[in-house]
């Protein structure tokens, strides 16, 4: 499923083709979305919030899309233009551009009430947007003291955006055990914890560096990373493998209610039971190139 790095990537780039455009013609085939109130209306917005995609229109409605683990979004020219996919939900064509999609969740929602809708309006803070508070992460975190760590940074309603490659490189990164409770982790060491969960997303929702010639995720910033001749993870879908830090084995084990694959090293981010046990990071600033 597409984590809230690629959403925003997304909404940048369909941002330079359609905004300030107007939607010439739509083709709707989903009951959620009624042409009538999408034809003919300006796009003001394009934005993301976690894994959400919102296209902010002039008549008072905003498209909500979530892409879910096969969805997309796709633009072409209109001189490209040729049939739709037959899985296509909605399609919007300017006069130069067409933009389809093949998510699951695709609906409209009256922008004013947002904040009041029943999945939008209970999203947690997205660290791409400003204001984004840490201790607003906390007071959410706080409320579910059995709930492991590794677990509940996937809830979406207690922070937006990450998903399960950035839990788990964001968990290494901060030396912070997955299956530890909430509760085993004083304040300071809970805003240590978002705060490398929120840098690992803000790194991958920035635009790429020119020396990036492969593309793609990345958590494990050196040089031949960049250059595509290393690893680009640190830990995400490499059990069994050496840990590139201390050499120990990569373990793999699901976690929560939904089994995600959670991947950890057992040597750098150690059993946690102790709220006085400090979090030891398994990286310094300066082994980061």
């Amino acid at each position: 499923m597409p984590e809230g790095d690629s959403i925003a990537k997304l909404a940048r780039g369909m941002s330079r083709v359609l905004l300030g455009r107007r939607i010439e013609s739509v083709d709707s085939r989903v009951a959620e979305v009624d042409e009538k109130l999408v034809h003919e209306a300006t796009v003001v917005d394009i934005r993301a919030h976690g894994k959400n995609l919102l296209i902010d229109l002039s008549s008072g409605f905003t498209l909500h899309s979530h892409l879910l683990m096969r969805g997309r979004w796709r633009v072409r020219p209109l001189t490209e233009a040729r049939s739709l996919p037959a899985d296509t939900r909605l399609a919007l064509r300017t006069g130069e551009v067409e933009a389809f999609c093949t998510a699951q969740i695709v609906r409209l929602v009256k922008t004013d009430r947002i904040a009041r809708d029943p999945k939008l309006g209970r999203l947690g803070p997205d660290p791409l947007h400003e204001g984004f508070q840490i201790a607003d992460v906390v007071q959410r975190m706080r409320s579910a003291p059995g709930r492991e760590l590794g677990d509940i940074v996937l809830d979406q309603a207690v922070m937006s955006g990450i998903g399960n490659v950035l839990k788990s490189e964001g968990l290494f990164l901060a030396g912070a055990d997955p299956f530890a409770s909430v509760g085993s982790y004083d304040d300071a060491q809970l805003h240590a914890v978002i705060q490398s969960l929120a840098k690992v997303l803000r790194d991958n929702a920035a635009p790429r560096l020119s020396l990036d010639k492969k593309g793609g995720r990345m958590t494990r910033r050196t040089d031949e990373a960049f250059r595509g001749s290393a690893s680009r993870l640190w830990v995400y879908d490499k059990s069994g493998q050496p840990c590139l830090v201390c050499g120990t084995r990569v373990a793999m084990k699901p976690q929560g209610e939904h089994v995600r694959s959670t991947y950890w090293c057992k040597r750098c981010q150690p059993p946690h039971a102790d709220p006085s046990e400090p979090l030891v990071p398994p990286l310094r600033e300066g082994q980061m190139k």
